[in-house]
């Protein structure tokens, strides 16, 4: 199966390069990004109920169609997960998308909440890239945007910062490509008002609004296109 499923995209490589030598523009093969994480990958907060047509993953295959590229990006998220559910579970996603490329992980927001240890979030973390990795997938990681400042539990971005880190330092070390939620959300102006849903009082931890959600995807969509 990866073998024949190789040689489907280095004929269609070849295609791309006739078909540039022909016309003059680029033209590129498909691309399948799996998005996995939690409620935030799910779109949770959106204007529509979460699913395939919510959240970041869709507006990303979005910009990536317009910008010329053949890409689809498929939502797998799951709201409520912590990672030592998503290490299990990460199995049955890459067993169901076997013509995958891409995996876009992003999830520990509910470790934080429920305080499980940096260290296991960061080994649940590396443990489902590399899952991803081992059947030939890149796998790019992105930080947490920041929690609400009426958050039950770390309300002042501490554990969700030091978290961050340690997320930028693994990428860094494995040589993987970062998307830095975090870093870009944290310099928005007013960016819990503007750009943050109305999360549940019960446990408000901070959902993208629809234009939280566009702005995540344009970082994506950044990296992907490899734009600074």
């Amino acid at each position: 199966m990866t073998r024949h499923r190789g040689r489907l995209r280095v004929r269609s490589s070849l295609v791309s390069i006739l078909l540039f030598g022909l016309f003059g523009a680029p033209v590129w093969s498909q691309t399948v990004y799996i998005a996995f994480g939690d409620s935030i990958t799910e779109g949770f907060g959106d204007s529509v109920p979460e699913g395939p047509d919510a959240g970041y993953p869709i507006r990303l295959e979005g910009l990536l169609v317009d910008s010329g590229r053949d890409a689809e990006v498929r939502n797998r998220g799951l709201s409520g997960e912590r990672t030592t559910e998503g290490i299990t579970r990460i199995d049955t996603v890459l067993n169901q998308n076997p013509d995958g490329d891409v995996l876009l992980l992003m999830e520990g927001t509910n470790d934080v909440s429920r305080e499980i240890s940096q260290e296991t979030t960061v080994f649940n973390l590396d443990e489902m890239a590399r899952k991803a990795e081992n059947r030939g997938w890149e796998a790019i990681q992105g930080t947490l945007i920041p929690r609400l400042p009426n958050a039950r539990i770390d309300r002042e971005n501490t554990a969700n910062q030091r978290l961050n880190q340690s997320v930028r330092n693994q990428a860094g070390t494995r040589n993987r490509r970062l998307v830095d939620n975090f870093e870009v959300f944290s310099t928005e102006p007013d960016v819990f008002a503007r750009l943050y849903a109305e999360d549940p009082p019960q446990d408000p931890v901070g959902h993208p609004n629809p234009d939280g959600y566009d702005l995540m995807a344009s970082i994506f969509f950044d990296v992907i296109v490899g734009i600074d």
